[in-house]
């Protein structure tokens, strides 16, 4: 994203949002949706063969599966906006047909692709520590889902 695509949307979050916010709570969004879509733009580009790596039992635990694993990580750490560790190698064998539908499928069927994934997300983040926060972002409204979610299961 150039700088002027970063200006311009910065200038339409601050037109559309309805929100008041300070300019660094406007950049920091900016740079969070910057972020996301930039993801997505990640996941669409994953090869063929990425996927087939990643889809087929047999090549697990090789160097290439570990590569392809290693590189969905950071794609959909970026599609959530949320630190890499929370995406685990668990998480995106688990998925992996949602990710795939996601970045291959129809709208209809990548936006529930997307739901289904996230609700999974937050829940393994709210489990792990009982007390985590994400902020997820839906890349094609630039609209904060759940915007600063947290999730408090257990009181220090």
């Amino acid at each position: 994203m150039t700088t002027e695509e970063f200006e311009d949307l910065k200038q339409e979050l601050a037109d559309t949002t309805g929100v008041k916010m300070s300019e660094a709570e406007l950049i920091e969004l900016t740079a969070k949706i910057a972020n996301v879509q930039s993801g997505y733009e990640d996941l669409g580009k994953v090869s063929s063969d990425t996927w087939k790596t990643l889809t087929n039992g047999t090549k697990k635990g090789t160097s290439e599966y570990r590569t392809a694993l290693g590189n969905m990580k950071k794609t959909m750490s970026k599609v959530f906006n949320t630190d890499m560790r929370n995406i685990t190698d668990k998480f995106v064998e688990d998925h992996i047909d949602e990710m795939e539908k996601m970045a291959n499928g129809t709208e209809k069927e990548a936006l529930a692709a997307r739901d289904a994934i996230e609700d999974d997300l937050v829940a393994e983040l709210a489990a792990a520590d009982g007390k985590s926060a994400t902020m997820l972002i839906n890349a094609e409204t630039g609209e904060a889902e759940n915007a600063i979610a947290y999730m408090q299961t257990a009181l220090d």
